[in-house]
């Protein structure tokens, strides 16, 4: 009986909501973009654009900028320009919180029209570009030129937003504050260099020695109580560390070998890189990482007050509105997880649960003219060119312009992990979950599920990815 209660209060809960859907048929849009002379004419358009964050962002800030700083002006000064050029409106929205609501799928499957537009940094996006209530972007080929790296990300990072043969999400990278923001790294508080006389660890990787040896020497180096005070030299999540360790030995979600996508931690580099981090962590410097998770609001803390040398964190820590260390902390780099044996000699990389601002068109929208709006509002803001954006980095946030260039090389080459996939938790999660199994034992007795996952999840996006972005993507680098 209670089933059927609950069947029925669904139906009605969506027939309620088909019938608030406003019955008006609109007119098609069509511009016929090969005889226009000018900017189109949008007839008053009304576009809305509404904008989740990892962190709740302040009233009157728009896009995550805070507002009354000169990127929220350049962001209304746009704002302003395209109204005028393009006769539209446009409304942007902040989200009540970090992620999309739950009853966004049930309420645009049911024909409602919600917003032309959302942007998140959320990986409960990727469910929702499986469920496909966003827009295709092959519709609208024509007006966004999603091939354009510099303006809406490489295929790494525009993966998540790839499904079935389609693609449904952007990244507009050229604004300030997305091009670096995302991907995890090492945070170091140069002061402790200083204090016990050590070299600047920018210099490892400058010089080329920058390796696991060199990271473990660190380990031991910066866990001391001869400061006046006990230091440990690594605070980390494990799972981030597990996951950057994999990433940074080739070892990615999925791999193709002999014709068949399988998964990439039950692989040769898969097994190394698990295996490093898991003695790493729990034999070799089991001592030098401090034993307690304060949880996401304290973690920061821990360096900031000097609890720990080093940090293991998501780089948006550094750009976010809520976090203090460029403010609180007098000196500080960054350095990246070191390549294993099976990337030795290629750029820095990671991985990424989320990319901030990841742009989508719901569908039950006007996508033609949405896209239009999205194509103008994304260019480079105002007096940010690279320059501009290079000299803001520097001013505000790094001390030294070899952290800029190397959380920009992090962010090019980093790698999605499909975390909402369930790709995490059969591997990684069981590693630090249970450590009275080898990671061998672990590896063993997940394959078969992993496996699973890779071909039901990961395969409907790996198999678009050549017809999208070329034939170089089954090469899986």
């Amino acid at each position: 009986m209670k089933r059927f209660i609950s069947l029925l209060f669904i139906i009605l809960f969506l027939f309620s909501v088909s019938c608030a859907v406003n019955n008006e048929v609109e007119e098609p849009f069509d511009l016929d973009f090969s005889v226009m002379d000018g900017p189109p004419n949008l007839d008053g358009f009304e576009f809305t654009i509404r904008f989740y964050d990892h962190f709740v962002p302040e009233d009157g800030s728009l896009f995550g900028y805070k507002q009354s700083t000169e990127f929220n002006d350049a962001v209304l000064k746009r704002i302003s320009d395209i109204e005028t050029d393009l006769n539209c409106e446009i409304t942007p929205l902040n989200a009540p919180g970090a992620h999309p609501e739950g009853t966004i799928t049930q309420i645009l499957m049911a024909g409602q029209h919600l917003w032309d537009c959302i942007q998140s940094s959320s990986w409960d996006i990727r469910p929702l570009v499986e469920n496909k209530v966003f827009e295709p972007l092959s519709q609208v080929s024509d007006i966004i030129n999603y091939n354009d790296s510099e303006k809406w990300g490489n295929w790494r990072l525009l993966e998540q937003g790839v499904w079935d043969g389609e693609i449904y999400g952007l990244v507009p990278v050229k604004w300030p504050d997305v091009s670096v923001s995302s991907g995890y790294v090492f945070v170091f508080n140069e002061k402790m260099a200083d204090r016990l006389g050590q070299p600047d660890p920018r210099e490892y990787v400058e010089n080329g020695s920058w390796s696991r040896e060199k990271l473990g020497e660190m380990m031991i180096t910066y866990t001391t109580d001869s400061l006046g005070f006990p230091l440990k030299a690594l605070f980390t999540y494990e799972g981030h560390f597990y996951d950057s360790a994999l990433r940074a030995n080739n070892a990615q979600a999925y791999k193709l070998v002999d014709g068949e996508y399988i998964s990439g931690y039950h692989t040769p580099e898969g097994l190394d890189a698990l295996t490093w981090a898991d003695n790493f962590l729990h034999v070799d410097y089991k001592d030098c990482t401090y034993p307690e998770d304060p949880g996401d609001a304290g973690r920061n803390d821990l360096f900031i007050n000097e609890h720990v040398a080093m940090l293991f964190d998501p780089i948006i820590e550094i750009y976010s509105s809520n976090s203090n260390i460029p403010f609180e902390v007098e000196n500080f780099c960054i350095l990246p997880m070191p390549n294993g044996p099976e990337r030795q000699d290629q750029p820095y990389t990671t991985f990424f649960e989320r990319v901030r601002s990841h742009t989508f068109f719901p569908i039950n929208g006007n996508i033609e003219a949405s896209a239009i709006i999205a194509n103008a509002l994304f260019e480079p803001l105002d007096g940010f060119g690279e320059d501009e954006l290079k000299e803001y980095n520097l001013r505000y946030y790094f001390h030294d312009e070899r952290d800029y260039y190397l959380a920009k090389e992090i962010f090019e080459n980093q790698r999605y992990s499909f975390v909402s996939d369930g790709v995490r938790s059969r591997v990684v999660e069981a590693l630090y979950g249970n450590h009275s199994m080898t990671v061998p034992a672990i590896l063993d007795s997940t394959e078969e599920a992993q496996n699973d996952v890779v071909l039901q999840k990961l395969v409907p996006t790996v198999e678009s990815l050549e017809d999208i972005f070329g034939e170089e993507i089954l090469q899986n680098n």
